[in-house]
């Protein structure tokens, strides 16, 4: 196989398990924030996770430096806010919606590329950012009262911390532990498994009934495919050019969960979605060219 060929095997896994972690989280939505069901599924999200990439660093645990176990602090902080406050706000908005503005947390990995790591800025790419505005403008404007836009905010620290993920992959493939990735996300895996454990039982955890086998399907479904994502996409990263990885990855991404929404969910599409799919498909494409 060449390695144009594996690249876009490759590719094409990373966008199918990321539509999957997106329509298997819409699925375990329905458990409120702040009972016991909802922090298991996340305990069981991430601990999945955790697993994979533990047979995937087959014994290397041991060799994590400081530096490696520092950057894991902090990309376990972001994986726990943005798959809980992803979570949080599925239960409330159309995977479509959610899907999209998730994604533009790759803005911060772009503006920090342009900032730290030499990438040039070119008028593309300033214009790209200025589409970001009008995009999050029409995807929260005119949400009435009666509670439809309390998914704004999570949706919001979702994308902000999906962009602190993209980030923290780009400094760690860039710092001298890079040799490190697998056990790097092992750890940062395992503090959101624990972290999601412990407040599962919290004395002050409402509605303590026990997660249901539908939903613990679904939450092991969306471990499996959040960390082999991350794995991917960190290893695409390296092999590709970003001018084509980011765009094709984000956009697929974005119309798969379109499409899927509305078929599996019934979700229907607002004249104002449009906006936010004809300006944000614009800036992913304005950042990347």
């Amino acid at each position: 196989m060449t390695a144009e060929a594996l690249n876009i095997l490759l590719l094409s896994a990373s966008i199918v398990l990321t539509v999957g972690r997106s329509i298997f989280s819409k699925a375990v939505s329905s458990n409120p924030f702040g009972t016991r069901r909802f922090f298991l599924a996340q305990a069981l999200t991430f601990g999945l996770a955790a697993i994979l990439m533990l047979l995937l660093s087959l014994g290397g645990v041991t060799g994590a430096s400081p530096l490696t176990w520092l950057l894991a602090l902090l990309y376990g902080v972001c994986l726990i806010s943005s798959q809980w406050c992803y979570t949080i706000a599925l239960r409330g908005g159309n995977t479509s919606i959610c899907a999209t503005v998730y994604s533009f947390g790759f803005f911060l990995p772009a503006l920090s590329g342009m900032l730290f790591f030499g990438e040039a800025l070119t008028v593309c790419k300033i214009l790209g950012l200025l589409l970001l505005i009008p995009a999050l403008l029409c995807s929260v404007r005119g949400e009435g009262g009666s509670g439809e836009g309390k998914y704004i905010l999570p949706l919001l620290i979702a994308m902000l911390s999906s962009g602190g993920l993209g980030l923290l992959q780009k400094v760690q493939q860039h710092s001298p532990v890079a040799g490190e990735k697998n056990v790097f996300l092992l750890l940062a895996f395992s503090l959101a498994a624990l972290v999601s454990l412990v407040a599962a039982f919290l004395p002050r955890v409402k509605e303590k009934a026990p997660l249901s086998t539908r939903h613990m399907a679904a939450g092991a479904a969306i471990g499996l495919c959040f960390g082999a994502v991350n794995l991917l996409n960190t290893t695409l990263a390296g092999r590709m050019d970003s001018a084509v990885f980011f765009p094709v990855q984000n956009v697929s991404v974005i119309v798969l969960c379109t499409l899927l929404g509305m078929l599996l969910y019934h979700e229907r599409l607002r004249r104002r979605d449009l906006g936010t799919f004809i300006f944000g498909i614009g800036a992913i494409l304005l950042l990347n060219f």
